[in-house]
């Protein structure tokens, strides 16, 4: 891992992944661009904590999706993805039907990630140092 001069996460590289990330003058991130050893590169830029916008580049095609975070006061509580593919219409059930709900613990974490239909899709603990 390498860190710039802001002390910010700046790069980071594995034997299967290089990701290298960019952040604006307020020092929020805004890219995040990472390649893989299969030749496979996705990007994803963020142009404020209400969107996102995710590309993946595979085998000739470009697939992306936006994501609209919905927030009550500072805590985010949802996630809408919807896919931006040209190629393909667009619905609007897809983003009924791609929603994320975020339940968060008493420190403000998200432990638990569930879909539209309350089903478990997520859940990440965390230890008293930090460990997942």
């Amino acid at each position: 891992m390498t860190n710039n001069e802001r002390n910010l996460l700046a790069k980071s590289r594995d034997g299967a992944y290089s990701v290298d990330y960019v952040y604006g003058a307020d020092g929020e991130r805004a890219s995040k661009y990472s390649a893989s050893s299969t030749a496979s590169v996705s990007e994803t830029l963020y142009f404020s904590k209400l969107w996102t916008w995710h590309n993946d580049s595979r085998s000739g095609g470009v697939w992306g999706n936006y994501s609209k975070h919905v927030y009550l006061g500072e805590s985010r509580i949802a996630t809408k993805l919807i896919r931006a593919d040209s190629n393909l219409p667009y619905t609007t059930n897809e983003e009924t039907t791609k929603q994320y709900w975020y339940h968060s613990d008493h420190l403000g974490s998200a432990q638990l990630i569930t879909n539209k239909d309350g089903e478990e899709y997520e859940r990440v603990e965390y230890t008293p140092y930090g460990e997942i």
